[in-house]
């Protein structure tokens, strides 16, 4: 937002005044805004009007600890903006392609590495089960 601050007199009494042109979202819709504060001792007074239409759509009063806001939730002057649709990520076909085929030969080849291990290992368990059969008849 652009700022513009400055001291504003009115009735004989100075305010610190400043003002602001901005984007800002009321009653489902971003709009420019002109935002305005006046500040006098403990006690600030800002609004926000709508630039195109020139309604207020926000008022805040502030004076010590106290404070009260009133802001423009709906209105029939201006369409509330839909939310944007939910999307889901793009990827590529080359990509998801890639994606794929490194998942199945890397699936492939854990179940070869499992199954040859597997294997191996049956291969020994029955070498040493036949030489434990071997070995029982020669000494009877």
């Amino acid at each position: 937002m652009n700022e513009c601050v400055s001291v504003c007199s009115l009735l004989g009494v100075n305010f610190i005044c400043s003002f602001l042109i901005g984007a800002r979202t009321y009653a489902g819709a971003s709009r420019t805004v002109v935002y305005a504060s006046l500040m006098h001792g403990d006690t600030q007074f800002s609004y926000c009007r709508d630039k195109e239409t020139g309604i207020i759509v926000e008022v805040t009063l502030i004076q010590g600890s106290t404070s009260a806001t009133y802001k423009a939730t709906s209105t029939n002057i201006w369409q509330a903006s839909s939310p944007p649709p939910l999307t889901l990520p793009t990827i590529s076909t080359e990509t998801l392609s890639i994606s794929i085929s490194a998942a199945v030969a890397a699936a492939i080849i854990t179940t070869t590495l499992q199954n040859t291990k597997k294997a191996k290992l049956m291969k020994k368990k029955s070498q040493t089960l036949s030489s434990f059969s071997t070995h029982s008849l020669v000494s009877s």
